[in-house]
């Protein structure tokens, strides 16, 4: 572990959330449904049984998403570049929703969400 990935998951551990003071009723269900249940199950694995394989995209092409889709983003604190990246995904205007994983991150582009909103989760 670099010690970028070292800061980062600190930071990470200390904001991740669980289902407790989640606002959001699609978070919330990802949180029951998906993160937490199967916690044996690889992430990528239980994150394909909840969406679907075929609504996963893989990469940091975010003209690929529309209602329907997830955007599925690799090593989003492998390094300052990396973070920066995602970051900058993030504030795209077509991505209202992201949620931090530590290990990937999820872009999500909802007609249904109003707002952009951010969320920092716990996977265990």
């Amino acid at each position: 572990m670099t010690f970028h990935q070292f800061i980062q998951y600190h930071a990470y551990r200390l904001k991740a959330k669980n289902r407790h003071g989640i606002h959001s009723p699609f978070v919330y269900q990802l949180i029951d449904k998906c993160l937490l249940t199967n916690t044996h199950q690889p992430l990528t694995e239980r994150l394909e049984g909840y969406f679907g394989k075929e609504n996963l995209l893989s990469g940091t092409d975010t003209r690929l998403l529309n209602g329907e889709n997830v955007l599925v983003v690799p090593s989003i604190h492998k390094d300052t570049e990396a973070t920066k990246q995602w970051d900058d995904l993030r504030a795209e205007n077509d991505v209202l929703l992201s949620i931090d994983l530590f290990e990937v991150g999820l872009l999500i582009t909802r007609p249904e969400f109003k707002e952009k909103q951010h969320f920092v989760l716990k996977t265990k």
